[in-house]
């Protein structure tokens, strides 16, 4: 749950056009995730970073943001 959290947190960060923070570091966070299916892996951790690589992170989450929401509370 803490690691859907997280996944979700950095993502949205990358469409957040007051967070003052480098979006390549974002891109570098999520590939470091190693998340399945995911655009980059570690391993690809610096390719993650280039602009071309935050608009493919970018298209990945709008896909498969469901699969990080919150669950509902009760």
């Amino acid at each position: 749950m803490k690691r859907r959290i997280a996944i979700r947190i950095v993502a949205e960060s990358l469409a957040d056009p007051e967070l003052d923070v480098d979006p390549g570091m974002l891109g570098r966070a999520l590939a470091d995730m190693g998340i399945k299916g995911a655009p980059y892996s570690p391993k690809e951790r610096e390719e993650a970073a280039s602009p071309d690589a935050i608009t493919k992170w970018k298209e990945w989450y709008e896909a498969n943001k469901a699969t990080f929401a919150a669950p509902p509370t009760q």
